[in-house]
């Protein structure tokens, strides 16, 4: 699943970088640093977005297990 998502970052990054380099009238490195860096870029993103999403699936997991508890402790 996450090469499969790396994958498409990078195809995507790749295209969106050649696209803005070829508008920009970019040639040669230029070109070249501008696909690598738009998938730099969009690989960064992705991982953050991936580590953002556990974060927030952590955080959920800990407040229901918190309201878990208090639900709990209002039976009793």
């Amino acid at each position: 699943m996450t090469t499969t998502l790396i994958i498409l970052v990078s195809l995507t990054g790749g295209v969106a970088g050649l696209i803005a380099g070829l508008k920009n009238d970019l040639s040669g490195v230029h070109l070249i640093f501008a696909v690598a860096g738009a998938i730099l870029g969009a690989v960064i993103l992705t991982y953050t977005a991936i580590l953002t999403l556990k974060v927030l699936v952590v955080a959920a997991i800990i407040v229901g297990i918190y309201y878990a508890v208090q639900w709990i402790r209002g039976l009793a």
